[in-house]
């Protein structure tokens, strides 16, 4: 296990464990965000930023608002910071509340006054821009635009913006986009997805209005 290590990787894959916990557990969300970063990120910066991340997915099926998805969101991270504790400065849940709580306040979001003031080349940025473009756009295809535009770690910002903003809005996942990506790596992605929904009904949990079939199919 990883005694270190604060890259976006651990986020990049804790949207499940969103998926398999609900808010109203969220010391079993935490911890199983915590178990599914320290295989390969066991740096606090890494383990909070999963946690986040699994937080803002779990409230976001629930069909919380935005602003209920963000302070899950925070929570989560803050309660991740027990498990890896560490002096270093800031934690990842103050950069979440720093970067959402600007360009929230912003007329409209462009891409290159992002990047000048957030580029995301390191762990105090990825994240938190990743679910600040979530939250304030409320759309999984805006997300990936503004990621890729913005530059730096686009493809991390794009898949964790874009997982929490589909499980907030399933209709803003671009169809024609996931047809491609799933043609190119006949990933079975739908097949791993109805597998989760299924063992998360089992569990007892409640997620929204599941949607059958591909995103973007409402």
């Amino acid at each position: 296990m990883a005694s270190d290590g604060d890259g976006c990787g651990a986020a990049m894959r804790a949207a499940p464990v969103g998926v398999f916990y609900p808010s109203s557990r969220l010391d079993d969300l935490v911890r199983g965000a915590y178990e599914s970063a320290i295989p390969t990120h066991g740096g606090q910066l890494a383990v909070c930023a999963a946690a986040a991340v699994a937080g803002a997915v779990a409230a976001a099926l629930e069909g919380r608002s935005g602003a209920e998805v963000l302070t899950v969101a925070l929570s989560a991270a803050q309660k991740a910071e027990t498990l890896r504790p560490s002096e270093k400065a800031p934690a990842i849940a103050h950069s979440i509340e720093q970067i959402y709580s600007d360009l929230a306040n912003r007329k409209q979001l462009v891409a290159d006054e992002v990047a000048g003031q957030y580029f995301p080349n390191k762990p105090q940025h990825i994240v938190p821009l990743a679910i600040s473009l979530a939250l304030i756009t409320q759309s999984a295809e805006v997300t990936a635009l503004l990621a890729a535009n913005i530059g730096g770690d686009s493809d991390s910002v794009a898949s964790i913006g874009g997982a929490i903003a589909g499980a907030l809005r399933p209709d803003t996942v671009n169809e024609q986009w996931f047809e491609v990506v799933s043609a190119i790596n006949q990933d079975g992605l739908l097949d791993v997805a109805a597998s989760l929904a299924a063992i998360t009904s089992t569990s007892g949990r409640a997620i929204g209005p599941l949607r059958a079939g591909r995103p973007g199919s409402g």
